[in-house]
């Protein structure tokens, strides 16, 4: 299910195997990074292949020594940290112009205090809900899903309220406001599958609702991490 410590080309290849999608977990981000090219001289080719994966496009990679990488509907999901203090190497200019920066989402919060010891532990109720909670993304079934009226028109507004608020914006922000228009869409199936009416086909306002506050969660995190990159 997830993959560690892998360059580009092997992450490609177990894509392959794997038509259901994976995880690429690394501790330091840029760790992950750095091996874009590792392979293919200058690490434009991977990064422009990470960028086709998001968008789920084809994936098809040629080798000369070896059979062609051939995958229709690639699903990665990438997770890691990185020190505020490398945060400029993530928002180069290149990364921030392709959208590369603009694709990832930050979990930053705003007030970090060190917490004291403490012995307590994760309750096994807890732990017992988050592997249900796993289990029933992984096992949804590939269904067509609608919006109803009352979460289409909420949808847009949503939409309409990033565009109205890029024009005043640099391109870097301008960016992640498209990109946000599509993670909103995305995350709405997740709260759907994950919500008590998971058989229905009918997308609700709720579920619309909750992912437009991740949305502005995750808008306020990258905002403040970019700054703090001084880019």
């Amino acid at each position: 299910c997830y993959l560690n410590n892998c360059t580009p080309e092997a992450a490609f290849k177990a894509l392959a195997d794997n038509p259901y999608g994976l995880l690429q977990y690394s501790d330091e981000i840029l760790t992950f990074i750095g091996t874009f090219g590792k392979y293919n001289n200058g690490g434009t080719a991977d990064e422009s292949t990470y960028l086709s994966i998001w968008s789920h496009k084809p994936l098809t990679i040629t080798r000369k020594t070896e059979d062609p990488i051939m995958v229709q509907s690639p699903f990665l999901s990438l997770i890691g940290g990185i020190p505020d203090e490398l945060l400029g190497e993530l928002f180069t200019k290149r990364r921030s112009v392709s959208g590369f920066a603009q694709r990832l989402l930050f979990v930053f919060p705003s007030v970090i205090k060190k917490k004291h010891y403490t012995s307590t532990k994760v309750q096994k109720p807890d732990m017992t809900e988050w592997y249900s909670l796993v289990k029933r993304l992984m096992g949804a079934s590939e269904t067509t899903y609608t919006l109803t009226p009352q979460a289409y028109e909420l949808y847009n507004e949503y939409r309409n309220s990033l565009s109205d608020k890029m024009d005043a914006q640099p391109n870097a922000i301008k960016s992640l406001y498209a990109k946000l228009m599509i993670y909103a869409a995305r995350f709405v199936m997740v709260a759907h599958v994950l919500g008590d009416d998971a058989a229905s086909t009918q997308v609700s306002q709720k579920d619309i609702e909750y992912s437009i506050r991740c949305m502005n969660y995750f808008e306020d995190c990258w905002r403040r991490v970019y700054k703090m990159s001084g880019a």
